[in-house]
């Protein structure tokens, strides 16, 4: 379910406009600052071709999603918007797609037994 997941996570960031590399970069740096070689090692998964992490790293700061101060990245302001606005459209996606075929009934019941099992593990709501 997990893979599931990330896989449409990265779909709605190739739809807009972003590499995986250049995705995860974003969600890691969502986090907080990364140093300079941290952000660099992590990034060998998702190299393709002659990619490397210099080039994903630059793209990024280079569209201006990313800064680098004192040896560390750090989202901007437009990176943070650009993670918002795909979390945004993936999450619409997946919810649309995941849950099309249930009737309403089987909808309420299974948010029902979720709200269950996330209280069961400390959650109260809002």
């Amino acid at each position: 379910m997990d893979t599931l997941l990330q896989d449409e996570f990265a779909r709605a960031a190739e739809a807009a406009g972003l590499d995986r590399g250049q995705w995860h970069v974003l969600t890691r740096l969502e986090v907080g600052a990364v140093a300079d070689d941290s952000l660099r090692e992590s990034l060998a998964p998702f190299l393709v071709g002659n990619d490397t992490p210099d080039a994903m790293v630059d793209r990024v700061v280079g569209g201006g999603l990313v800064e680098h101060r004192a040896n560390e990245y750090r989202l901007t302001d437009r990176g943070r918007e650009r993670v918002d606005q795909v979390e945004e459209q993936a999450i619409d996606d997946i919810h649309s797609r995941a849950f099309e075929s249930l009737p309403q009934e089987e909808k309420d019941r299974l948010f029902a037994s979720l709200e269950r099992v996330a209280s069961n593990l400390g959650w109260k709501p809002a």
